[in-house]
């Protein structure tokens, strides 16, 4: 099975993106059949991975998908993030907020569910936003207004 040379796909951080300079159908020079292989050997290294991170309990891990509709959010949680101990991974989509979400500010919802030590959580959708969201359509209050600050660093 050949390997995917990732250096073709990476992005120095002193440079810009360029989506022209990839073509649509690069398939890394893997075919399906190779790549399905590939995925299994590396859910196996994940899982395992996994257990090493949730022994140490030392950080927590948040991982964020954000891409428009049918950018393959799902697709990942289906068949990468699926190949982790369910037990130690919490995925999360931000849908409208419920009342008591609402009453609070409007990054509380997204406070209590960042991973515990040891633990993998991942956001389909950026909680980012709903702070977006909020400020283009006028829902979000000052900190005056809600009498209190609101940290954005806790995740």
């Amino acid at each position: 099975m050949p390997a995917i040379d990732l250096k073709t796909y990476r992005v120095r951080t002193d440079s810009k993106v360029a989506l022209s300079h990839w073509s649509p159908s690069d398939d890394g020079g893997i075919t399906k059949a190779d790549g399905e292989l590939l995925l299994q050997k590396n859910l196996r290294v994940l899982e395992e991975l996994q257990m090493k991170f949730w022994a140490s309990k030392s950080h927590s891990l948040l991982i964020v998908l954000q891409g428009i509709d049918t950018a393959g959010k799902d697709g990942i949680i289906r068949r990468v993030i699926t190949g982790m101990n369910p037990q130690g991974v919490a995925v999360h989509a931000f849908k409208k907020p419920t009342d008591a979400e609402a009453g609070h500010d409007y990054l509380w919802r997204v406070h209590s569910r960042c991973p515990s030590k040891g633990e993998v959580g991942v956001f389909n959708r950026s909680h980012y936003e709903d702070i977006i969201f909020g400020s283009v359509h006028g829902l979000l209050k000052s900190s005056a207004e809600r009498g209190k600050s609101t940290s954005l660093s806790r995740c």
